[in-house]
């Protein structure tokens, strides 16, 4: 009875974890008729993981992502605002960098990689006089990776940093145009919370 001890982060009943993940990077839109465009990204996922064994788990749940760019057409300026639903799919992969086993906190250096898919819902192109709207673009899909540090801090809660890289291999085909994102490198935190 005294010498009981809490059960490890591997060793929990549950499976099921809730994870919000903000992201904020960089990326570079592409779309047919123009020059690559360099901007900024932000965003965030809610996902579900699913801890499939010790060693992997498998995630996904919906985003938000957000590409913001200044471009020049014939002289004038313009902002670029895509927004996108976001829908991961994740595997991933850790391996143990620290633990303590008194305290039940262990630090992992986690690995994945992942498909996802985007929806195009909205693209504002602002102007000095004018502010044009397009929405329901079209899907597209596309390949991510992750590095990361996740904390253990306690049996169902943890705190991780680390990037995330997205590139799209299929385009979005809205109004006679081809549209998509590549070399997307974010920084990410994520907070995870077992269920």
């Amino acid at each position: 009875m005294f010498g009981q001890r809490q059960p490890s982060f591997y060793e929990k009943s549950n499976n099921l974890e809730l994870t919000i993940v903000p992201k904020m990077g960089f990326a570079t839109f592409k779309e047919s008729g123009n020059v690559p465009l360099n901007g900024f990204v932000n965003g965030g996922d809610v996902l579900l993981s699913f801890k499939m064994n010790r060693k992997f788990n498998l995630s996904t749940g919906l985003g938000f992502l957000e590409f913001d760019g200044n471009k020049t057409i014939e002289g004038n300026t313009t902002s670029l605002k895509n927004s996108y639903l976001h829908i991961p799919l994740h595997l991933k992969t850790d391996f143990v960098i620290t633990k303590d086993d008194t305290q039940n906190r262990t630090t992992f250096l986690e690995l994945g990689v992942g498909l996802y898919s985007n929806y195009l819902f909205k693209q504002e192109m602002v102007t000095v006089d004018n502010v044009f709207v397009d929405k329901n673009g079209n899907w597209n899909f596309g390949i991510s990776g992750h590095l990361g540090i996740k904390f253990i801090l306690a049996e169902d809660f943890n705190l991780g940093i680390g990037f995330e890289t997205e590139s799209d291999f299929t385009k979005i085909n809205s109004n006679n145009k081809e549209m998509e994102n590549q070399n997307m490198i974010c920084s990410l935190l994520s907070l995870g919370i077992g269920l």
